[in-house]
């Protein structure tokens, strides 16, 4: 009890140096419960709902070869003749609203039965009307419409505009045909789907099966799989599978950025407790001069450490419940997963224990290094007595690391190695050494890290005496106090790093995906209109005196045959983890090779040229290696109910949007059928929106005009900045803690220089000085670690635009003065709230203290 006692006493005193602390676990405390409530939410939610996200308990994807109706529900009917079916046809269109154009997945099914599971998340589908159209929230949004609004899809059979109105929006589904995720899914009757995509009559590319009351699922799954050979079957224990895939990188990113603001917390309370016993010397001295236990000694700053980490876990886990509520809405609209907040004892013992055990730790390493210490020297340097180094060998250090590893790893492993939860796993070894050697080479960089801010420090100091005078003071403390300050930066470049990487990702894809989609398109302005009324297409262009422009044309054909095999088998096979490959859908662009401008780049072989336009050369999306494609195959694509056989004379680079798999000479290409639809593409330069406007009213009925930024550009714009959005606000927490990190430190700084600044005030300078003082020297601190953290978060987001998205990044202006004004603001805030109070204090009883 005379611990506790003389331990709130302490804290008491310095309690601007304590809530600083105690904050900065709170933020550490309330990230770990959010993400340890996450990631056991999120499998155990997508497990409970596998069969609203599949709409039956089997789901029959036949992308590659669509199915007749009736032969479908025939080989349903030999599984289980009291089974029900749901069939849906799916494919990608273009769609019209009156302020937007864009691209979408276009869903035929059977309003009376589709889906056969949570229909009530469909508004009124069970009336769904001919000339009626459902939009999932997502493509509304990018449409600018809602319900009962009009949009208009094109017919690749005619090339007419067909309109339809909006019955309802759709929120949470996750269709899983190509970029349904990017793009959105708009819902209509089959037949009309059909029709739109110029598919033979009854034609359906994915069932939904539901089992009847009286048979049992268990072998009806195999049994189903021989009646569909060339199909791809999902039950709910592969769709569940599935989506846990799909999440577990974002939990695990959550999962590493809580242990970052964790780790920053801990270091907070280790350098508070490292200060507070460098401060309290000549009391640790008297303790030891009358005979007290040296076990008595720790046992009072062990229970600081010990309050600070109980109200610290406490008031995490009080903040933890709104944040985790919040951070349970955004996780499951960004993942398009129906997850439920329900409190978890699992994640609050984790939580409480992780903050505690990062108290005691934090404080017990600083207290090794005060045990050798005799009185005699601390009595007579008293309170400047600097503490040594803890001392602690190679072998003890590894220890602590190993420790530190596997509780990582045990935390990491429901993520990591999925159904081995609970469970003694050898892989848990390894990903804890593989932890350890992560940690071993931070603790290196960060020490050499350190060093470099120290020996910059060290520069600044060294000019003191050549900047104006009201500069000294500042300038002498950073260099006396390099080596204090050298970690300091390492920690708060980190949270500058972590704060300012996801917000230049997200800017520098939203740019490539940008550029790419206008390079491609030779314009930031598209044209599509159906043959017929191309030639109208072109009167509406000469009467807004617009005389530059490019034409295309687009035809949809199937892979249907590489050198005489199959291509289907090599197809499924590669479709189990890239939906690059799910279907066999080809989009072939006609070319003109005399063109001078090329808006793609070769990744081997030999461009198209003059003499193509005789020959069936083709051109093909160099992710089609995959399929063991090389330069000299021949190709089969079927061409409405045409084969055409294409020579493959080369590869061209794949981009972080694929606007076409296949390129042919446009004179070859007319030669096997008419296209429906002409693309034409002008740059409409600064005057976008208003050259929009005016096309649209001289166009013909069947065109559309519409910007790049329009179409797949904003749908993935859109899905870019939500998630950018999402970890900004994750990895601002690093940032935040860093920053309290910065404000405990000046606490201690000035409780350590209370004999100068009360000189300074006695022999005349105001607390306005002082205050300016002390800003100045964090506002260069600040700009050092915004600076070195803002470079780091551009060398981070290059590395990963470059071997994760193969997309080149560009200098952000605005991330790096985002990241450095976000560093100078926090920082400064965080001195000032520190300061004044100490600055209040009258010269003697500064000197008072002292004593």
């Amino acid at each position: 009890m005379i611990a506790i006692r003389s331990a709130i006493r302490s804290l008491w005193r310095s309690r601007f140096r304590t809530g600083f602390t105690v904050l900065a676990l709170v933020i550490g405390s309330a990230s770990l419960f959010c993400m340890v409530l996450a990631s056991e939410l999120a499998p155990r939610s997508i497990e409970s709902s596998a069969r609203l996200m599949l709409g039956g308990d089997v789901r029959v994807e036949s992308y590659l070869e669509p199915l007749q109706l009736g032969e479908a529900s025939r080989r349903v009917r030999e599984t289980d003749r009291g089974a029900s079916i749901a069939a849906s046809y799916v494919g990608q269109s273009m769609i019209r609203s009156a302020k937007r154009t864009t691209s979408i997945i276009l869903k035929g099914i059977d309003p009376g039965r589709y889906p056969l599971y949570g229909a009530e998340r469909y508004p009124g589908i069970r009336s769904l009307k001919a000339n009626e159209i459902l939009l999932t929230d997502e493509a509304a949004g990018r449409l600018r419409v809602k319900a009962g609004d009009r949009v208009s899809l094109p017919s690749s059979s005619d090339g007419n505009l067909h309109v339809y109105q909006v019955k309802g929006l759709v929120r949470q589904v996750q269709e899983s045909y190509g970029d349904a995720d990017i793009l959105g899914t708009a819902y209509i009757s089959r037949e009309e789907a059909v029709r739109l995509l110029n598919a033979p009559a009854g034609s359906v590319n994915e069932l939904a099966v539901k089992w009847s009351p009286a048979a049992s699922a268990a072998g009806k799954g195999a049994s189903l799989e021989r009646q569909f050979p060339n199909a791809s079957l999902t039950d709910t224990g592969a769709q569940a599978e599935r989506e846990k895939s799909r999440v577990r990188m974002v939990l695990l990113l959550l999962q590493l950025f809580s242990l970052l603001t964790l780790a920053i917390s801990a270091m907070a309370i280790s350098n508070t407790m490292k200060q507070a016993l460098g401060s309290r010397m000549r009391e640790i001295a008297v303790m030891k001069a009358t005979g007290m236990p040296l076990r008595s000694i720790e046992g009072l700053f062990l229970a600081e450490g010990l309050l600070i980490g109980l109200a610290g876990t406490a008031g995490g886990l009080a903040a933890a419940v709104p944040a985790s509520l919040w951070l349970t809405g955004k996780l499951g609209s960004l993942l398009n997963v129906p997850l439920s907040w329900e409190f978890s004892r699992k994640a609050a013992a984790m939580t409480a224990a992780a903050g505690m055990l990062s108290a005691w730790t934090s404080v017990r390493i600083p207290l090794r290094a005060m045990r050798p210490l005799s009185p005699l020297p601390l009595l007579r340097e008293g309170a400047e007595f600097p503490l040594p180094p803890s001392g602690m060998g190679i072998r003890r250090k590894g220890a602590i690391g190993a420790a530190l590893s596997l509780a990582a790893a045990f935390y990491l492993q429901p993520t990591l190695l999925p159904g081995s939860a609970g469970l003694p796993d050898i892989r848990l070894a390894g990903i804890g050494a593989a932890i350890g050697c992560l940690l071993a080479l931070a603790a290196f960089m960060a020490r050499g890290g350190a060093a470099l801010f120290s020996g910059l420090l060290r520069g600044i100091g060294a000019a003191r005496r050549r900047v104006p005078s009201r500069w000294y003071v500042p300038f002498h403390h950073l260099s006396a106090d390099r080596r204090r300050y050298g970690w300091l930066l390492v920690v708060l470049s980190i949270g500058v790093c972590a704060a300012v990487s996801s917000r230049m990702l997200e800017e520098n894809l939203t740019h490539s995906v940008n550029r790419q989609l206008e390079a491609e398109a030779r314009g930031n302005v598209l044209v599509t209109s159906s043959s017929a009324d191309a030639e109208a297409a072109r009167a509406a262009f000469r009467s807004l005196s617009i005389r530059d422009w490019t034409e295309s044309i687009q035809v949809s054909g199937m892979l249907r045959a590489i050198n005489g095999k199959d291509a289907v088998p090599r197809l499924r096979e590669l479709s189990a983890g890239r939906t690059f490959f799910a279907s066999n859908k080809l989009n072939i662009e006609g070319i003109d090779p005399a063109a001078g401008f090329r808006a793609y780049s070769l990744s081997g072989g030999r461009d198209l040229n003059a003499a193509d336009s005789s020959r069936s050369s083709a051109l093909l999306l160099e992710d089609y290696r995959l399929l063991g494609i090389k330069t000299g195959d021949r190709v089969e694509v079927l061409l409405g109910d045409k084969p055409v056989s294409f020579t493959v004379v080369g590869f061209f680079q794949s981009g972080f949007v694929k606007t076409a798999g296949m390129r042919v000479d446009r004179t070859a290409l007319s030669l096997y059928g008419a296209p429906s639809r002409v693309m034409f593409a002008l740059d409409g330069g600064g005057r976008t929106n208003a050259v929009l406007e005016k096309l649209n009213e001289a166009l013909p009925a069947s065109a559309m005009a519409y910007s790049v930024s329009g179409t797949a550009s904003a749908s993935l714009n859109a899905m870019i900045r939500v998630i950018g959005a999402f970890f900004s606000v994750v990895t601002l927490f690093s940032l935040i803690t860093a920053v309290l990190t910065i404000g405990n430190q000046m606490v201690i700084h000035l409780l350590r220089r209370r004999r100068e600044i009360a000189i300074l005030k006695t022999v005349g300078m105001s607390n306005p000085q002082n205050l300016r003082a002390i800003l100045l020297e964090n506002l260069l601190l600040s700009l050092i670690a915004g600076s070195a953290g803002t470079g780091a978060a551009l060398l981070l987001s290059e590395l990963a635009l470059k071997f994760m998205f193969k997309l080149p990044a560009a200098l952000d202006a605005g991330g790096v003065v985002y990241g450095i004004a976000l560093c100078v603001l926090t920082t400064l805030a965080a001195a000032w709230i520190a300061a004044v109070p100490a600055l209040r204090t009258k010269p003697a009883e500064l000197l008072r203290g002292m004593e």
